[in-house]
């Protein structure tokens, strides 16, 4: 082959390799594949709006925090507006609410209080010290009727604002328990100007706060409305949300019928109820709902006998009375099982709740109780009522028109007809059942009382002979030795002193049957799952600055 045949197959080779790249080069390129951008997805989270309904069994007679004993009232009032001080159930100790702060004197008896700057009232008007001092103006004016708020204030000989934001307030003597007295809502302010404008009767109708939710309107017997304050912004430290609640609207209804109730829970009409044992299963397996459950902390069920009655005098007839309420009976019958026998006035979760009445107190022995009254000269009739000087045993028992007390009072009637006591039962709605024991007109009564904080000085209010007449010593107890332990565990600063204080005036309530104690309720709540981040307090309250609802 010649040289130039040679470069000519080279220059062909390389033309054919320059077409080929042209080919290639030329060729269309692959289309290149977009992915969609996916749809952004709405994150859980809180979410304004909504409305809850809260459904109770009994309803408020007033909204005047100083003019009522009532946990219908008092749940409402502790929602508008809280105090100086909260108490933080999980760590039992008092946190600044109201107070950033507050100092206490060496020697215990000067309590001063540096408020915060920026806290108002649903009026718009600006919380300060002058507030308090007119709230306890007001507390210590006879024509107010504050029984139970002076409970809680009895040991304040004064009281000034240092400034705007200053409250000082000084004791008689040292105080172990006034932090209590500065946290519950039947010391929490009132609002002078709007009190002066709207009267008091007004004001009980329809009254104002500082707190996260504000009055709407309350429609008697049926329900109160409360709505959001879009200007709160100081709730208590344990809630993330420290603005105004999630929900705007809160409404409490009460349905004095508990099968009423049920139905309308079950119904979706209602979002939050307690439930009575025997509907707990219904809703523990029930889709909507989930049940909160706690023990419950305060006073359970006992019977007040009148003390001032001459029947009562004879602690033999205490006693055999005591011997004749079968505890376990009541549990059985009327809580199908979903409760603890009470011993004493203070329920296990209680502070300073003292074991040893448990074996002071008296058991089921209808024998005994039997003896016992044939020793008290009460002797047993034809008829199977017993008798004494002519005069027939026969008690009135007076409760109110709750399924549950009506129940009760059924039980007890029977037990002690069994022993020849004749019991005759006349039941009244809440606030005229609470007239009536107030002013001594039953011979037996029944009760319960659910106390938050779990301080002993529950007792206080309901045994010491300062509280009777017009307060919640509705045994009309007047006994010396009760008040001067009562007094005693008030003043005791060290925890141990005011211990032995509040196991003794145990003790000697249970040794003298002041009090029938028969049980101590497991407490259920349903709540609806369409409600989020709601929280229950060791105490048992529903909390809901952080909840939400979730349609």
């Amino acid at each position: 082959m010649s040289f130039l045949s040679s470069r000519k197959l080279v220059l062909l080779f390389v033309i054919i390799l320059m077409a080929g790249a042209l080919l290639i080069s030329c060729a269309p390129a692959e289309e290149e594949v977009v992915e969609p951008e996916p749809d952004p997805v709405e994150e859980e989270g809180p979410r304004e709006g909504g409305k809850v309904v809260w459904a109770r069994r009994d309803a408020p007679t007033t909204l005047d925090p100083m003019k009522h004993g009532e946990a219908a009232a008092n749940q409402i009032n502790a929602l508008m507006g809280g105090n100086l001080v909260a108490l933080d159930s999980w760590e039992g100790e008092y946190v600044p609410l109201h107070a950033e702060e507050w100092d206490v004197s060496e020697d215990g008896t000067v309590f001063t209080f540096y408020l915060r700057d920026d806290i108002k009232w649903h009026t718009g008007r600006q919380l300060t010290a002058h507030d308090y001092v007119y709230t306890y103006d007001r507390a210590f004016d006879p024509d107010t009727g504050a029984v139970q708020t002076l409970g809680f204030l009895e040991d304040v000989v004064d009281y000034e604002a240092l400034d705007d934001f200053t409250f000082q307030v000084t004791l008689e003597e040292p105080s172990a328990v006034f932090l209590a007295s500065a946290a519950t809502a039947y010391t929490k302010p009132v609002d002078k100007e709007y009190i002066e404008e709207v009267g008091d009767d007004d004001y009980a109708r329809n009254p104002s706060g500082v707190g996260a939710w504000k009055f709407d309107h309350w429609v008697t017997g049926e329900s109160v409305t409360l709505v959001r304050n879009e200007d709160f912004a100081w709730a208590e430290p344990w809630f993330e949300n420290q603005g105004p609640p999630y929900i705007e609207e809160l409404q409490f209804r009460y349905f004095p019928e508990e099968a009423t109730l049920l139905a309308a829970l079950e119904a979706g009409e209602v979002d939050i109820a307690s439930l009575p044992a025997h509907a707990v299963d219904r809703f523990e397996e029930h889709d909507d709902f989930e049940v909160a459950v706690n023990l419950q902390m305060g006073m359970g069920r006992w019977f007040m006998p009148n003390m001032e009655r001459e029947i009562w005098q004879d602690e033999r007839v205490r006693h055999a009375v005591a011997h004749a309420l079968d505890r376990d009976f009541f549990i059985e019958t009327s809580l199908e099982g979903r409760a603890v026998p009470a011993y004493g006035p203070m329920s296990p979760p209680m502070m300073m709740y003292n074991e040893k009445v448990e074996d002071l107190a008296p058991r089921y022995n209808p024998e005994k109780a039997e003896q016992l009254l044939d020793d008290a000269g009460w002797v047993m009739g034809d008829d199977g009522v017993r008798e004494k000087d002519g005069e027939e045993f026969e008690i009135l028992l007076l409760t109110r028109t709750e399924e549950l007390q009506m129940r009760d009072a059924e039980i007890a009637q029977g037990l002690l007809e069994e022993i020849g006591i004749k019991v005759e039962i006349e039941s009244f709605e809440r606030a005229l059942h609470t007239e009536k024991v107030r002013d001594g007109e039953h011979d037996l009564s029944i009760g319960q009382y659910w106390w938050s904080s779990g301080d002993p000085d529950v007792l206080y209010f309901f045994f010491h002979s300062s509280q009777s007449p017009g307060g919640l010593n509705s045994f009309h107890l007047k006994d010396p030795r009760v008040d001067e332990l009562l007094e005693n565990q008030r003043t005791a600063v060290d925890p141990d002193e005011r211990a032995e204080y509040v196991h003794e005036v145990q003790e000697l309530l249970v040794e003298e049957q002041f009090a029938f104690f028969v049980y101590i309720t497991e407490e259920y709540s349903a709540i609806h799952n369409r409600i989020q981040d709601w929280m229950v307090t060791p105490a048992g309250g529903i909390q809901l600055n952080d909840a939400w609802i979730d349609e």
